[in-house]
């Protein structure tokens, strides 16, 4: 906690908003965002979700057709294409669909009940082609229009069901599925969605035949969950196995780029606080695009502040205060130093970079926002002689800066 009882302004959370270098020794060059790549291993047996994701991802590869076809099928037939399911009626539905032992007939189950008023075909076909270019699973969503809503609570349920009556019938495979999902879905679904979804699959070895346990005490994959959350990034020294544990069974440890436990106790389960590439709305891509670069939303109705890097940004060159490195060593510390206040499911941090460790980085104020799973939503500059804030209202609606 800072020492000042310093006290946060009241602002919007998206418009408010270098002394760790290297921190902890570890070099986080290797550390961007966003590559060309899913961040999947090929290691690993039934145990090791990062493998089993491997494995579905490389068999995508070799029939892209047929992975696509069993997404559609989930999509289309549902529940109704398991084995063992009921009759609704006097239709006996009593059939198998040939695709459904499949983990994308489960994936296709979930988007054809969350993604509504879509052409589900195109979509996965789209979704299977973008992630065989390269693009990650979340980027692949978004680009195949297949982004799932989380607005309609019968929608919901009924999702549920099918992941609950799909794991019911395939027990052996629920690892794969629950990489899938946590590689699409649940990148955008609420908490309590996740928590029913880790619920039905498993999590940390509580339901089922442990299928959907993530890292066990002392196993190999726990030593390959810390390895890659390690490896050459921003890691708190004192995260314990617990802590890794928790970011392999709420996140993805292989697109993590920071992790620290926080001063201040944070809302939700758990301890640890971490940062994912994520997406356009959420985490590391999000931070990037709308607090960075400014390519993400900002002419949309909220204003935007922006991190100086010396970017350019709607023809002004901004202020070179600092580092894309730099800014996540601050977000580091905004989470490991910063005033903390639990907002309903979210915690928020304020942290003032000038007064402890940043004084040359122009940033005075910023605050970190953590969802009740540990994961960084968002991040941003709130105030500084180096901040640059661009508001859409302005000049009769054709932008400017402040």
């Amino acid at each position: 906690m800072i020492g000042d009882n310093a006290v946060a302004p009241a602002q919007n959370d998206e418009t408010d908003g270098t002394g760790r270098r290297g921190s902890l020794g570890r070099d986080e060059s290797s550390a961007d965002g966003e590559g060309g790549t899913n961040g999947e291993s090929n290691s690993g047996g039934s145990g090791d979700l990062t493998g089993a994701v491997s494995r579905e991802l490389e068999r995508a590869k070799g029939n892209p057709l047929a992975v696509a076809g069993e997404a559609s099928a989930g999509a289309l037939i549902g529940e109704a294409g398991l084995p063992d399911n009921e009759s609704i009626g006097n239709h006996d539905l009593s059939f198998t669909a040939k695709e459904a032992d499949s983990p994308f007939y489960a994936l296709g189950i979930v988007l054809g009940t969350l993604v509504p008023g879509t052409d589900i075909l195109t979509g996965v076909r789209d979704l299977i082609a973008n992630v065989l270019q390269g693009n990650p699973w979340g980027t692949a969503l978004e680009v195949a229009g297949l982004v799932p809503g989380f607005g309609k609570a019968a929608d919901v349920a009924k999702a549920v069901d099918g992941v609950s009556a799909w794991a019911k019938a395939f027990s052996g495979k629920a690892n794969e599925l629950l990489g899938l999902l946590k590689k699409t879905v649940l990148k955008y679904a609420p908490d309590s969605f996740e928590r029913k979804i880790l619920d039905v699959l498993g999590d940390g070895g509580k339901k089922g035949d442990d299928a959907g346990r993530l890292v066990t005490d002392g196993g190999k994959t726990l030593d390959k969950t810390k390895k890659a959350v390690g490896d050459g990034k921003l890691v708190d020294d004192g995260l314990s196995s617990k802590d890794y544990r928790h970011i392999s069974n709420y996140g993805d440890a292989d697109e993590a780029s920071l992790a620290v436990k926080p001063t201040d106790a944070r809302a939700g389960n758990g301890e640890v606080v971490w940062l994912e590439k994520g997406t356009s709305d959420s985490g590391w891509k999000h931070i990037k695009g709308r607090h960075i670069e400014g390519t993400n939303n900002i002419d949309g109705k909220d204003p935007s502040s922006f991190f100086p890097i010396g970017q350019t940004i709607k023809g002004k060159k901004l202020p070179n205060t600092m580092s894309k490195k730099g800014v996540r060593n601050m977000i580091y510390d905004a989470i490991k130093k910063g005033d903390g206040t639990i907002r309903g499911d979210e915690t928020k941090y304020y942290f003032q970079p000038t007064k402890h460790g940043y004084p040359n980085s122009g940033v005075d104020e910023m605050r970190v926002i953590v969802k009740s799973n540990g994961e960084i939503k968002t991040a941003f500059p709130i105030s500084g002689s180096a901040v640059e804030k661009w508001v859409p209202e302005l000049n009769n609606g054709q932008g400017g800066f402040i």
